[in-house]
């Protein structure tokens, strides 16, 4: 073997992964990258709630649960977050795999636990918000 010859060492190649192997020179699908966010929710969803009589909800993300038996009157819809520090709204961090991409469920119940929003969300490498809403 020569020195030309290039070894193939697996691992994850994606530069900004929680597991980046900086030798590695064939990407092995191993990919670990975080994603965090915010969940929040505008007038129309909060009158939805306060129409419905909700007054206190459960969010689960995936199975992860992000807001137990939260009081809604906590949160001001009309003010939105701004960054992913200093909220009061729902916050959550959690890990995507194989890509810096990747759906996953949001699933809101009552204080009854009915669903009352099933919705999927696209969760991105970093941190972003999303909306929720059963409309």
């Amino acid at each position: 073997m020569s020195s030309c010859d290039l070894i193939d060492r697996y691992g994850c190649t994606g530069s900004t992964a929680t597991n980046y192997d900086a030798e590695a020179n064939r990407d092995d699908g191993s990919c670990t990258f975080t994603s965090s966010g915010i969940l929040y929710w505008d007038f129309q969803t909060n009158n939805y709630f306060v129409n419905n009589g909700v007054t206190t909800i459960d969010i689960l993300l995936g199975e992860n649960k992000v807001l137990d038996n939260a009081d809604i009157s906590t949160f001001d819809y009309l003010n939105f977050p701004q960054s992913c520090s200093g909220t009061t709204w729902p916050f959550f961090t959690t890990s995507i795999t194989q890509s810096s991409y990747a759906e996953t469920h949001v699933r809101v119940y009552n204080q009854s636990d009915s669903l009352i929003i099933s919705d999927v969300v696209a969760l991105a490498e970093g941190c972003s918000w999303y909306q929720i809403s059963p409309y």
